[in-house]
């Protein structure tokens, strides 16, 4: 387990007795029925587009672990590994943490408060599967880290920065929040 916190460190994992338990069953088995697996492969290929960050760290973490050891002496299949380490890894934090952070900017004339609140709602709906941060721009260096505008006025949608921007209507709105949702998706895209 010491391996698995050192590639994930940024963020505490949380391992019930259960995890150790669930970690030692993994091994064991793959060792005593290679090549079995309970793990789909399109599942994999699923996962491994959403937490492609993820799955880096942690097919470094799988290949440390599946060296034969004295204990483990049958060299286990990594492959087969990768889907039941994923979910033991998932239920010990939250894997968005580990992929790519996106930056979205309030650049509004609502009040202060209004934009708080839109904020924490955006944010709540995005944290399940997105890593974000939001920002309000009250300083110009905010505005040029921000990845994702959200601006009140069509006017400043087409001024000259480089950030991609996005009319916020007053009240969020289902479409509103897909847009966004395919603004960032479309953003992973181009960083991969």
């Amino acid at each position: 387990m010491k391996q698995l916190r050192e590639q994930f460190r940024e963020y505490p994992l949380i391992f019930t007795d259960d995890s150790f338990i669930s970690f030692f069953r993994l091994h064991l088995y793959y060792s005593l029925f290679k090549n079995f697996s309970f793990s789909e492969l399109i599942e994999r290929q699923e996962k491994e587009q959403t937490y492609s960050e993820t799955f880096k760290r942690l097919e470094y973490f799988v290949n440390e672990m599946t060296y034969p050891t004295a204990f483990f002496s049958n060299k286990i299949n990594k492959s087969i590994l990768m889907m039941d380490y994923f979910y033991l890894l998932a239920n010990a934090t939250n894997l968005h943490l580990y992929e790519q952070k996106y930056f979205i900017c309030f650049m509004t004339d609502f009040s202060w408060e209004k934009e708080r609140f839109l904020g924490r709602q955006i944010q709540q709906y995005l944290k399940r599967q997105w890593h974000v941060k939001i920002l309000y721009a009250r300083k110009r260096s905010t505005i040029d880290y921000a990845d994702i505008l959200l601006v009140t006025k069509k006017s400043k949608i087409q001024q000259t920065n480089e950030q991609t921007k996005l009319l916020l209507p007053k009240q969020l709105t289902s479409q509103f929040l897909r847009n966004l949702e395919n603004v960032l998706l479309d953003k992973k895209m181009k960083n991969k």
